[in-house]
């Protein structure tokens, strides 16, 4: 896991963000103040929608949720296998009340996320990550308003279902599946790379049941990300995507526009025909189209899974991507 500050958010402190991350999905993240994705054409800013901003879902003031909290008195071990430890005492009572704050996303709970917090054995996955998110905000320095803001709009995110356009974008098993999975990656991110374990899980257990849809999501800090993505999808024309997905991640630290033209040669493409496509305008408006379904759906890192249009939070693990998916079945 090299040159992990340009990769994690949590550059401010390297053990909190590599112990929050042992639960979640490893992703490849730009540094703070630093943009995800190389800036879209004029065009497809002048057509982005204007999102409106929930609000979110948190318990009325003035109810139990929301009672003080005594800084020093919140115990390291409050919340089971959470290094509470890594804050400051000042900001475990803030993460506290901002758990007391705000509802348990789990499903069927009517708890707050502080009382859920504390039940090992019956709390979700998205409700310890919510916490994470709480934690990694407080210790990047954000208020506790902000960062109670932060929780609440990662909930929001993780629990709605996006509908993503489809057409042109390469699919591995049946399009009539019952169960879609949508990723958004980037060829250069070694996650990514990792992460190709997840949905062949998937689709070797579930063949006719399951539709991988790959998106292209170049992050800008990659040098070779976007040529990569327009190679991908030059070969996607000529029927050849996943030849080269593979071969573009089995060599993505040594990725050039010499490497690639090679690998188009090596799967017998039509030089002529891919070398046109590769450059041109229409195969680099759709990776901005993709780009821009991309930031419209909150993705801010690679890889990004939705599966049914939720966004999968789970552990980075074949097998609990295959539960993931085999609930939708």
């Amino acid at each position: 896991m090299t040159a992990l500050p340009s990769l994690r958010r949590a550059s401010l402190g390297l053990l909190l963000g590599l112990l929050l991350a042992g639960g979640a999905l490893a992703a490849c993240e730009p540094s703070a103040g630093e943009p995800a994705v190389a800036a879209p054409t004029p065009e497809a800013q002048a057509s982005a929608p204007i999102q409106e901003k929930q609000t979110p879902a948190s318990v009325a003031p003035g109810s139990a949720a929301v009672e003080p909290v005594q800084d020093q008195g919140v115990p390291t071990d409050l919340y089971p296998d959470i290094p509470l430890g890594l804050l400051k005492p000042e900001l475990r009572g803030a993460l506290v009340r901002i758990n007391k704050a705000q509802l348990c996303p789990c499903p069927q709970s009517a708890e707050s996320l502080h009382q859920c917090m504390q039940k090992q054995a019956g709390r979700c996955e998205l409700a310890v990550r919510a916490t994470q998110e709480g934690m990694r905000s407080l210790h990047e320095g954000l208020s506790e308003k902000d960062s109670l803001d932060a929780v609440g709009n990662f909930i929001e995110t993780a629990l709605k279902v996006y509908t993503f356009d489809l057409t042109n974008t390469p699919v591995l098993g049946n399009k009539d599946a019952k169960v879609v999975i949508v990723e958004f990656a980037d060829f250069e991110c070694p996650f990514c790379s990792r992460a190709r374990a997840l949905i062949k899980a998937a689709h070797q257990k579930h063949p006719d049941k399951v539709a991988v849809y790959f998106k292209q999501f170049p992050l800008s800090f990659h040098q070779h990300s976007t040529l990569a993505a327009t190679a991908a999808l030059a070969a996607h024309k000529q029927g050849r995507f996943w030849e080269m997905y593979d071969l573009l991640f089995d060599n993505q630290t040594q990725l050039s526009e010499k490497k690639i033209l090679e690998f188009a040669q090596g799967l017998g493409l039509n030089m002529d025909t891919f070398a046109k496509d590769w450059k041109s305008p229409e195969i680099q408006d759709l990776v901005q189209k993709q780009v821009k379904q991309g930031n419209d759906a909150a993705v801010n890192s690679t890889p990004t899974f939705f599966i049914n249009g939720r966004r999968y939070v789970g552990e980075p693990s074949p097998e609990a991507f295959l539960q993931a998916v085999e609930r939708e079945l």
